[in-house]
């Protein structure tokens, strides 16, 4: 699980890096990373799965709004990246 939530961070610090003059909702980045194909669920299994996932997405920005690497705007919902985001997402340190 810690793997996963490592690749979590840095995915969404690349997502957001990629489009660092953009800040992004939750549900933005939550369909960014997904990769739910709509036939594989029923509609109630559908929106379930869409929830983890938007719970799982919030847990990781809240986590990089606490270290400094986004800023969660908690009044529009909005993420984007800081400046020490920036440099992280582009230094080697995910690239090892």
């Amino acid at each position: 699980m810690q793997s996963k939530t490592f690749n979590l961070f840095e995915t969404i610090l690349n997502i957001l890096a990629q489009n660092y003059n953009k800040s992004f909702s939750l549900e933005d980045l939550t369909a960014k990373l997904s990769c739910i194909s709509n036939d594989l669920y029923s509609n109630g299994e559908l929106i379930a799965k869409k929830r983890e996932d938007q719970a799982q997405v919030l847990e990781a920005l809240i986590r990089l709004n606490d270290i400094g690497l986004i800023f969660l705007d908690s009044s529009n919902d909005k993420s984007f990246i800081t400046l020490r985001g920036l440099i992280i997402a582009n230094s080697e340190f995910f690239y090892n």
